[in-house]
């Protein structure tokens, strides 16, 4: 499997034109723009589908990459995806993003306590979406020398947030959900992944960090 972990546009929030009230602030209109140029960038790798936390400015961005896609993938939007500190019984505004993308699967949370930095809320989707498609549902085999490689060939977007990015990355590359990887993160930066057996073993291959050169200069800016 291929997983690129992509952060979302820039936001209202980023800017500070949002208030602090409001818990779902929306993409910018540069942040629109950054996520036309992320569009382009990925609009050949033909995803299989699209996971997305349920915050607007994620939604809004994977949108905008999916209808760029040749054939539109499915996009799932799983609310234990979101970002760090956002209450689990929060609701998305559907009516809105019902008018942003053909085909979203709301999956509602299936935790029901606020965690501690909602650390421990990311591992129920990883495993869902990620790990046991990756590994227990393997269909091609190749072979390096004596070595087995087993791999699923689905390619997946996600598409999420910074701080919970960082808690994903620590889960892939440390085997441990239970900290957050203090990472510099662009908007609509790329990390991507790829997960596979070894020998029976499961595997993560980090081939990418950071990459936002799909970015024009003017729109290259950190938060």
């Amino acid at each position: 499997m291929e997983l690129y972990l992509v952060r979302h546009a820039e936001s209202l929030a980023n800017i500070g034109l949002a208030p602090n009230s409001n818990p779902d602030p929306r993409l910018s209109p540069r942040g629109i723009e950054q996520a036309e140029y992320l569009a382009r960038r990925l609009k050949n790798i033909e995803f299989d589908k699209i996971l997305v936390t349920n915050l607007s400015r994620a939604i809004q961005t994977a949108a905008i990459v999916g209808k760029e896609q040749k054939n539109p993938p499915p996009m799932i939007m799983d609310a234990d995806f979101s970002e760090r500190g956002t209450p689990v019984d929060y609701e998305a505004d559907r009516e809105f993003i019902d008018t942003l993308y053909p085909n979203i699967i709301y999956e509602k949370t299936a935790i029901k306590t606020d965690y501690p930095g909602d650390l421990e809320r990311i591992e129920v989707p990883m495993l869902k979406h990620i790990f046991r498609p990756a590994y227990q549902q393997t269909t091609q085999v190749s072979y390096e020398g004596e070595n087995e490689i087993r791999t699923n060939p689905q390619k997946i977007l996600l598409v999420a947030h910074a701080c919970i990015n960082g808690c994903m990355f620590s889960r892939l590359v440390n085997s441990r959900f239970d900290m957050n990887v203090n990472l510099m993160q662009h908007n609509t930066c790329i990390n991507r992944f790829r997960l596979f057996l070894h020998n029976g073993v499961p595997r993560v291959m980090l081939i990418s960090y950071n990459d936002y050169s799909h970015l024009p200069e003017s729109l290259q800016k950190p938060y």
